[in-house]
């Protein structure tokens, strides 16, 4: 059992994770007054994104998100969803 006072609201943090190596290469505190979208771009000034392919869920799939990790040399997969509709049409249209 756990005691204690625990901070309210809790704490969210963004992480960087290197899945072949079971690594944390980074983790970021989202401010409680924002989202992790915010949170992301600081994380990859923090990682070398060259040569690596990093996932990102539909929350995150952003422009300025995808165009930071291929500015860096890296690539990105990204989970679509109908929050982006035209993009998700012209994915299902490709397949």
């Amino acid at each position: 059992m756990i005691s204690g006072t625990f901070p309210d609201p809790a704490i969210h943090v963004v992480c960087a994770w290197a899945t072949d190596y079971a690594l944390t290469l980074g983790q970021v505190a989202v401010d409680s007054k924002s989202r992790e979208i915010a949170a992301i771009p600081e994380i990859f000034d923090m990682i070398d994104r060259e040569n690596t392919i990093i996932t990102i869920d539909a929350l995150d799939c952003q422009k300025s998100i995808v165009t930071q990790v291929i500015d860096g040399g890296g690539d990105t997969t990204c989970a679509v969803k109908d929050n982006h509709p035209k993009l998700a049409a012209t994915i299902a249209e490709g397949f």
